[in-house]
């Protein structure tokens, strides 16, 4: 009987020491995987930070180029920033907290490949748009150049034509005129017997000279240099001012044009002398003459 106790007594110890080799095994085994879980989730947590502020640098790299899309690039940017921090401020990590950090990355993964490509294309297009203007500054400034070389032969050749439409006169004519009882007038050397002038000159053949009527200026002065007969003032070509004593109108058609002008005068007014008489067309000089009068002889 006393063996039959001593037997159950030796079995219980066993089973109990079994039972204690059990539990320590797994204890061992449990506080084991325990480390290595909570190693494996620290170095996710660091991974995670790592990939955050490898996120953070491309936002930087981007945002750097001062796009139209810099402001959201800076909103996105401070986003990722305060997830990186709340990585790094856990205090306890467990799979189920990496797990939603994970899917937050994820998400902003995939609305960071749009903006790069967003950006990109901008970049790209910012590119090409810069050579488009450096190509269209180019292209003005040959423009500009050509343009003044073509303004240049432009004026050189209005130069040219103004010029040569300028109306050529041959020898200019006058003779003094005394007036008969008839109301005729005849040719006189007289000076106390002149009465008018008589001009005349022929235009010459010009087919680039505007047709129409062109104004023709005769400036008549007396021996002392006194114009006669002070009708108005006209501005030649060096902007001189003219005076003038008669105005009368030519009806030019590029063809050669005979021009005949009676200018009336006070015979009282008239001295013994030479007069010269100037004629302009339009506001071009084209010719001058002198009529020497002198005491009356024989009734002339």
């Amino acid at each position: 009987m006393e063996d039959n106790k001593n037997s159950q007594q030796k079995t219980i110890i066993w089973v109990l020491a079994a039972l204690l080799v059990l539990l320590a095994a797994y204890t061992f085994y449990n506080h084991t995987s325990h480390v290595e879980t909570t190693e494996n989730l620290t170095s996710e947590k660091a991974s995670l930070q790592s990939e955050l502020n490898e996120m953070i640098a491309k936002y930087d790299t981007a945002i750097a180029e001062n796009t139209t899309m810099t402001e959201e690039l800076k909103a996105e940017r401070e986003k990722i920033v305060q997830l990186r921090d709340s990585v790094a401020n856990l205090t306890s990590v467990n799979r189920n907290m990496l797990a939603r950090f994970k899917s937050r990355i994820a998400d902003l993964e995939t609305k960071n490949k749009r903006l790069f490509f967003l950006t990109d294309s901008l970049k790209e297009a910012n590119q090409f748009l810069s050579l488009e203007v450096v190509t269209a500054k180019k292209t003005i400034e040959e423009q500009t150049v050509a343009n003044t070389e073509l303004t240049t032969k432009n004026t050189e050749l209005t130069n040219v034509v103004n010029v040569g439409s300028v109306l050529i006169v041959n020898e200019v004519k006058a003779s003094a005129m005394r007036l008969r009882g008839n109301d005729k007038l005849v040719e006189t050397n007289s000076f106390n017997k002149t009465d008018a002038f008589r001009v005349s000159f022929k235009i010459a053949e010009n087919r680039i000279a505007p047709k129409g009527n062109r104004n023709v200026y005769y400036t008549i002065k007396d021996p002392a240099g006194n114009v006669l007969k002070n009708a108005g003032t006209i501005t030649i070509e060096n902007s001189q001012s003219v005076q003038y004593s008669d105005k009368t109108t030519a009806v030019y058609d590029n063809k050669a044009l005979d021009v005949i002008a009676v200018i009336n005068v006070d015979r009282n007014t008239m001295v013994q002398g030479s007069y010269s008489i100037d004629v302009f067309i339009d506001n071009y000089y084209v010719g001058t003459t002198t009529v020497d009068l002198r005491n009356s002889f024989l009734g002339l």
